[in-house]
């Protein structure tokens, strides 16, 4: 019996002591807390927003014609040149139609011929005889004056002169007729015409080099005039349409320097340059449907363009001040306090509250002067906990 309970009274004393490690290893250890550095750099000031990517060129290929598509040659990725083909459609009724108005032109050309023939044959006919009654009537008067022919002789001549400059008159109006045939002539030749434009558009192919992004159309569809069929341009010439906040806009000008990542954040995966920034503001409908106003910027992806794609949103932050060497911290290690602001140092393994004065922000950083040197450790959203001289340690994981 005496020696279970020497046991057991070892067992506890072995138990308090493990108890009273662990604790004292904790009161040495301290309160775990996120760190980072105070750094020395350049701080650049930056505008933030976000933005879709989009081919910088797109060419929309639209038919013109209607009809049975029979083959699409274009296919998505493909890079084609200018003049090669793209779609195709079923001539057959347009070729039917050309045949039709091509022999109806040839007809009207053969009448118009002939209709000339004979209006220019009558004209001449008619000349002559005026010529040959305007003769006979110089006589008959010559004759009437001396008395050799009668009265009635003299105006049976003077009605034959009428009658002939009459059948002049007849035949020139039948001039208008022929006129009437050229212009029926000159229709149907419109018509041919358009029907051998509208047989080559049955034919389409790309008007400049690039690449097909898209393709509307399949074989076997019918489509009629202004059915959108493909859209060219390149890949690898990416614009991004952003929106930032219209208080920034002022901010942005043409040439500035832009980093671009994903949604999802990370180191950039692109960079850029502005082209242009809109005068006219934006307004974007959220998911939600809450209505935002924005200023629109254009910019010009000048490096990465292999890891974007056109229809990626992204973010994008646009240098408008490159900056000045300055001691930086996050901004998530300053807090104002009684009117001050404030961070935690880490010295001798201890938060310091330590007095700063903030200046430029971006990025994430704040730029700080005061008791604190680059190369310190300081506490990256202080927990309530920490107060000044408490004990601290780096979270490890």
């Amino acid at each position: 019996m005496l020696r279970r309970k020497w046991k057991i009274g070892l067992g506890l004393a072995v138990v308090i002591l493990t108890v009273a490690g662990v604790s004292l290893a904790g009161s040495l250890k301290g309160v775990v807390v996120e760190t980072a550095q105070v750094t020395e750099g350049d701080l650049a000031v930056t505008v933030r927003g976000t933005g879709e990517v989009k081919v910088q060129d797109l060419v929309h290929v639209f038919a013109e014609v209607g009809g049975r598509v029979t083959s699409v040659p274009g296919k998505e990725g493909d890079r084609v040149a200018a003049g090669d083909l793209l779609v195709t459609l079923d001539t057959a009724a347009l070729e039917d139609r050309l045949v039709q108005l091509t022999a109806e032109h040839q007809a009207l050309e053969t009448q118009l011929a002939e209709a000339r023939k004979q209006n220019r044959l009558a004209l001449e006919l008619a000349a002559l005889a005026l010529e040959q009654a305007e003769t006979d009537l110089a006589r008959v008067a010559f004759l009437h004056e001396q008395a050799a022919v009668s009265d009635s002789e003299l105006e049976a001549a003077r009605l034959a002169r009428d009658v002939a400059a009459y059948k002049v008159e007849q035949a020139e109006a039948g001039q208008l007729g022929v006129d009437t045939l050229v212009a029926r002539v000159q229709a149907a030749a419109a018509l041919v015409r358009q029907s051998e434009r509208e047989l080559a558009l049955a034919r389409v192919t790309a008007g400049v080099d690039g690449v097909v992004l898209t393709r509307t159309v399949e074989p076997g569809a019918v489509i009629v005039p202004g059915t959108p069929l493909v859209t060219l341009g390149d890949p690898g010439a990416l614009n991004i349409e952003a929106r930032i906040e219209p208080r920034d806009a002022t901010l942005v000008e043409a040439g500035q320097a832009v980093r671009i990542t994903h949604l999802a954040g990370g180191t950039p995966v692109a960079t850029g340059e502005v082209a242009t920034v809109a005068t006219t503001g934006l307004t974007i409908v959220s998911p939600l449907g809450v209505k935002e106003a924005k200023a629109g910027v254009e910019i010009r992806v000048t490096d990465g363009t292999e890891r974007l794609k056109p229809g990626y949103e992204v973010n994008i932050e646009i240098v408008v001040d490159q900056g000045a060497a300055a001691t930086v911290v996050p901004e998530s290690t300053v807090f104002r306090r009684a009117g001050q602001t404030m961070l935690f140092a880490v010295r001798d393994g201890r938060a310091q509250l330590v007095k700063v004065v903030p200046g430029r922000r971006a990025g994430g950083l704040v730029e700080i002067s005061g008791d604190i040197r680059a190369g310190e450790t300081v506490i990256v959203n202080p927990p309530p906990e920490v107060k000044g001289g408490t004990r601290v340690s780096a979270d490890r994981s």
